[in-house]
């Protein structure tokens, strides 16, 4: 039984956490039917999303920060802590920016979207990067470097700036390539069947078991056994002749020879 008095009063409320009015048509079709209807309120996510990114990308600050406040933070410790500071925010922005992707095909223009984003305290740098799928590295604060400083700690500056150059601009939305076997200076294995001995005499050419390291030069040594000498000035011929004929003292079957 469906009670009129019931929805003649939803009339005059408001939902509270969404701020969403009830019709008496709809609530009287929602009763008959059994059928209700949600509305998604973009702004309002998006909102939430955005506080939750700021919260994020304080964290990822933090982590540099922490080095900040030890007594003498080397180099390498510095270094260290950028990197992961750095990986941190990336994270974030990558996230958020599939909050936004999410939120367009929710069918949220880019107008509502920059002022949200606006109306929630995000920096005009982090905006228009969101906006345009670029990324914004991680800077320490000139309060943080000054801090070292006034402890006389010897700052990265040059290799800093470096890192902040190289993700700069980064594609948020780009996707990890997979890696290519064959792709130019990657070695390929060597296939030991494939190598062959090149100091044996013809017929008894081996494949086998060699070294990768030993190939090339057992492709370039010279031959030492089981190999014939030709001496065509020496016997008029070009016959095979093997150096075992020279005997003990070449010198004297020189001579004979003359």
């Amino acid at each position: 039984m469906v009670d009129f008095q019931e929805v003649s009063v939803l009339e005059k409320k408001k939902e509270p956490t969404t701020g969403r009015e009830y019709t008496p048509a709809g609530e009287l079709f929602r009763a008959f039917t059994g059928i209700g209807t949600q509305t998604i309120d973009k702004e309002r996510i998006l909102g939430f999303k955005a506080q939750e990114f700021k919260e994020s990308r304080s964290k990822a600050a933090s982590i540099f920060n922490q080095v900040v406040r030890q007594e003498r933070p080397t180099t390498d410790q510095i270094m260290e802590a950028y990197r992961q500071a750095d990986d941190s925010r990336l994270t974030t922005f990558r996230e958020m920016r599939l909050n936004i992707q999410d939120i367009k095909k929710l069918g949220a223009s880019d107008r509502l979207i920059r002022k949200v984003l606006k109306d929630s305290a995000l920096g005009v740098k982090e905006r228009s990067a969101l906006m345009r799928d670029k990324y914004v590295p991680f800077r320490p604060s000139k309060e943080k470097m000054l801090e070292l400083r006034k402890k006389n700690v010897r700052i990265p500056t040059s290799a800093l700036n470096r890192a902040y150059l190289l993700r700069n601009g980064l594609k948020l939305s780009a996707k990890k390539k997979p890696l290519d076997k064959e792709a130019p200076g990657m070695f390929r294995p060597i296939d030991l069947n494939k190598v062959q001995r090149f100091n044996l005499t013809e017929g008894e050419q081996t494949r086998g078991p060699i070294s990768p390291l030993a190939a090339p030069l057992l492709a370039t040594r010279p031959s030492t056994n089981n190999v014939s000498t030709k001496f065509p000035s020496l016997f008029g011929s070009s016959t095979p002749v093997s150096p075992s004929i020279l005997g003990d003292n070449p010198e004297d079957v020189l001579k004979i020879c003359k």
